[in-house]
């Protein structure tokens, strides 16, 4: 019997053991998963966002006509309106009335078209995409408008216009995105140096093949 009793103490204290691993494995995972970023973190419970897309860059404006339809917004201050993409937020023009929402009041923004950063979570190296420029995904953007009573939107600093004649010339740059055909890695390909033979010409240097690749077409 004393053996009998040892021998169930033993199996309890193993199994107490594995409950004790058990529950340090579990709550270092919740642990994780609580610190985790989601990327959602920049939205503030109660607060409305408007939702609008943009897939082609250039100026932008939000007028009254589109503000107003916007609900919930009577009674805002136009200085209290912000505007988010990616989880940041952007900076705008406000223009018009600041203290009260008429036909005057106007935001304007640099609105951009999505482009292929996100898509580097899908390498195994982030180093292996060719260019951050273009989405395999979508060409489209979307951007958050909403408003906040604890804080002021965040706007274009103003800069002090000096006067003068205007500039004769400017500074322009254009990139061209290739993004329908892409090449293998190069392969090295090296001849040894041979001497007293003649013969069809070598190749000394590097080579790459070419692998298409359909995708739909969008405006640079």
């Amino acid at each position: 019997m004393k053996k009998t009793y040892a021998a169930a103490g033993q199996y309890m204290l193993r199994a107490l053991r594995v409950c004790l691993l058990l529950l340090a494995v579990l709550g270092g995972q919740a642990a994780h998963a609580q610190s985790a970023r989601y990327g959602n973190e920049w939205i503030v419970q109660g607060q409305p966002y408007y939702k609008f897309k943009v897939w082609r860059n250039g100026l932008y404006r939000l007028d009254y006509a589109y503000l107003s339809k916007l609900s919930g917004l009577g009674g805002v201050a136009p200085t209290q309106l912000q505007l988010w993409r990616r989880g940041k937020e952007v900076a705008v023009y406000q223009g018009g009335n600041s203290a009260t929402l008429d036909n005057s009041t106007y935001l304007e923004f640099y609105g951009q078209r999505n482009d292929g950063r996100l898509d580097s979570a899908l390498y195994k190296k982030p180093s292996d995409q060719a260019h951050p420029f273009y989405s395999f995904f979508t060409d489209t953007a979307t951007y958050f408008l909403t408003w906040s009573n604890a804080r002021l939107g965040k706007r274009m600093a103003q800069p002090v216009v000096a006067g003068g004649a205007p500039h004769a010339w400017r500074i322009q740059a254009v990139r061209t995105v290739y993004y329908d055909s892409y090449m293998e890695a190069p392969i090295p390909i090296t001849i040894p140096a041979c001497r007293g033979w003649k013969g069809e010409r070598g190749f000394l240097g590097t080579t790459a093949t070419p692998l298409p690749k359909t995708t739909a077409c969008c405006e640079q």
